[in-house]
């Protein structure tokens, strides 16, 4: 035919399933993974397998993903049956559920599964450690194991490298970071989010909640940051609004927050009112975040604005560290931290020694030159 030549390559199109259910930060982090797939030169059709709350998050941002609900009411054999078109499934969920499901899945379709490995048992070491350490021992900084992020990246890449290798010639771990495809001009669309539009104001978001209470900075944390931050930019002679974020039990907890800081200080609280994707669109308006260890310091550096995080009781170096270059992680140096995993297990010393250290000078100095 006319146009083509005998050597001209056939571009490659392949459909993968990925399983990833987890939390919403989990889950923002995971796109990662869609940013990888994106630089293929021929996009491969995705279909994505979790839970109502987590596909509905994603249809908000990738509505090109094909989505299968996991519901109680739908058998895994129904669910399986769902897959017959796919090439292969990438697991990156990693535990003892998504085990079975992948492995059903191979004896039903006789295609490859790839799956992502957590490491279980590094956490669990530093874990153990930081229970006898107790408060006697000052720990030695450690060095950032990989993020999460890239774990699953690799994951990913591994698989295609098997199945498609002159697909990825030209693919980059490096560049593809968790991605949500936000722009400014999309808080226009939401008229709640008016306020955020002016143009001569610099907004700090604020997000003083968690997924546990436990992970939850005390109010006079946020309370102090927020003063001392308003000290260093009226020496600056600049000025900042605050929004704050979160959802409906976070509410209240802000108000806690807007009561005890300067009458100055302008400021408004989004929390409980918002859908996360309008949660998404307020925060790019932003000059920062400051936030807990939480679902909206992932979304904040999906949509590349840089998160302040407040690490408790959980740790940095389980590979949920910020990774934007003017994203920081702040923590306290206790022998005692990590208590947990997830940061769901009370303070044993009653006290939460973990953020009352927290150096709130530092904090604010490094948001009032963000500003």
């Amino acid at each position: 035919m006319k146009g083509q030549t005998t050597h001209q390559k056939k571009q490659v199109i392949f459909h993968i399933a990925i399983y990833k259910l987890s939390s919403i930060g989990d889950v923002t982090l995971s796109t990662a993974c869609i940013n990888l797939l994106q630089q293929l030169p021929s996009p491969p059709k995705i279909t994505w397998i979790a839970k109502k709350s987590t596909l509905s998050f994603l249809k908000n941002f990738f509505p090109q993903i094909n989505m299968i609900e996991l519901t109680k009411e739908k058998t895994l054999t129904t669910t399986i049956e769902e897959l017959k078109d796919v090439d292969f499934l990438v697991d990156l969920q990693g535990n003892l559920k998504s085990f079975f499901f992948r492995n059903f899945f191979w004896i039903r379709h006789k295609k490859n599964v790839y799956s992502f490995t957590r490491p279980r048992l590094d956490r669990n070491k530093i874990i153990i450690k930081s229970f006898f350490y107790g408060r006697s021992v000052v720990p030695i900084k450690r060095q950032s194991p990989q993020r999460q992020y890239e774990l699953m990246n690799q994951t990913l890449f591994k698989a295609l490298q098997f199945e498609f290798p002159e697909c990825i010639a030209k693919l980059s771990t490096e560049n593809a970071t968790p991605f949500l495809p936000v722009r400014k001009s999309d808080c226009s669309s939401y008229k709640i989010l008016s306020p955020l539009l002016s143009n001569n104001s610099n907004w700090i978001g604020i997000a003083p909640g968690a997924s546990y209470s436990t992970k939850r900075a005390p109010v006079f944390i946020f309370t102090q940051i927020i003063n001392q931050i308003e000290i260093l930019l009226k020496k600056k002679k600049h000025t900042f609004k605050l929004v704050f974020l979160g959802n409906k039990l976070d509410r209240q907890l802000s108000e806690l927050i807007i009561e005890k800081i300067s009458e100055d200080i302008d400021c408004i609280n989004l929390a409980g009112k918002l859908s996360l994707s309008q949660t998404s669109s307020a925060i790019k308006m932003c000059q920062c975040l400051l936030a807990n260890d939480s679902a909206l310091t992932h979304i904040a550096e999906a949509v590349d604005i840089p998160s302040i995080t407040l690490f408790g009781p959980t740790s940095e170096y389980f590979g949920f560290a910020p990774f934007r270059k003017k994203s920081k992680a702040f923590s306290s140096q206790l022998g005692c931290r990590p208590c947990s995993k997830h940061g769901e297990k009370s303070c044993r010393y009653k006290d939460r020694l973990c953020f009352t250290n927290l150096p709130v000078l530092e904090i604010s100095k490094y948001i009032s030159d963000l500003v």
